[in-house]
């Protein structure tokens, strides 16, 4: 570390395996070669094999309940949105469960 208390560019590198200097910034790419050397004698590939696709609705089903519970505590104008939006979110989220499922 530098005087001022903050690590020099110098610092933010690693040597990796190789020798080489390997940046550990959020913004590095990442090493495709890991994945496609072979396994060794004895060892199986990772599960899962295939991560399912980002979606929002887990945070619209999360906000659902919010605005249920939320809804309870205050007035029943904001528990009537929160369990329709809780209904469309949980079949949003497991109809995209059951087509993805349906790709593989």
């Amino acid at each position: 570390m530098n005087h001022g208390g903050h690590m020099s560019t110098d610092e933010s590198k690693d040597k990796g395996q190789d020798g080489k200097e390997d940046d550990l910034s959020p913004a590095s790419p990442v090493d495709t070669t890991v994945m496609d050397r072979e396994l060794h004698p004895g060892w199986s590939p990772a599960r899962p094999e295939h991560i399912p696709r980002p979606t929002y609705w887990p945070a619209a089903l999360a906000f659902g309940i919010t605005l249920f519970i939320w809804g309870l505590i205050t007035t029943p104008l904001l528990s009537a949105p929160g369990l329709v939006l809780f209904a469309v979110a949980l079949a949003g989220w497991i109809g995209e469960m059951r087509h993805e499922r349906r790709e593989q």
